[in-house]
């Protein structure tokens, strides 16, 4: 993939819920930058806004990570219109010095009313 400059997204502030286990509020606590907050918190769903890629990309890394053996790298984000595309590669350890790579993509679609919808997952 070329390397061009990632746009930022319009100055909106866009809402991502996403169910999570009460241990990862703690983290996601722990890892928040200034232009994240949360809005709300109960029953280990988290409602947050998020302004521009980089908090969208904290966002979704940290909806990515599950407590499993898999690690995730962000490979790329990019903004063309009211759609973001976020390019990921998952690390898969099933056993002692074996490691599986596969990659994914996930759309996300900033709506009229802030919302960000995810459009399509591991394309």
């Amino acid at each position: 993939m070329p390397d061009t400059p990632t746009p930022e997204l319009p100055p909106l502030i866009g809402t991502f819920v996403g169910a999570m286990h009460r241990g990862d509020v703690a983290a996601m606590l722990a890892c928040l930058a200034p232009d994240i907050h949360l809005t709300r918190i109960d029953d280990g769903q988290v409602t947050a806004e998020a302004r521009g890629l980089s908090a969208v990309a904290a966002l979704i890394g940290h909806e990515m990570q599950a407590p499993t053996r898999r690690g995730w790298e962000l490979r790329e984000i990019r903004s063309a219109g009211e759609t973001t595309l976020v390019e990921i590669a998952v690390v898969e350890h099933p056993g002692p010095g074996i490691e599986r790579r596969s990659r994914g993509a996930v759309s996300f679609r900033l709506r009229p009313d802030g919302l960000i919808q995810r459009l399509v997952e591991e394309v």
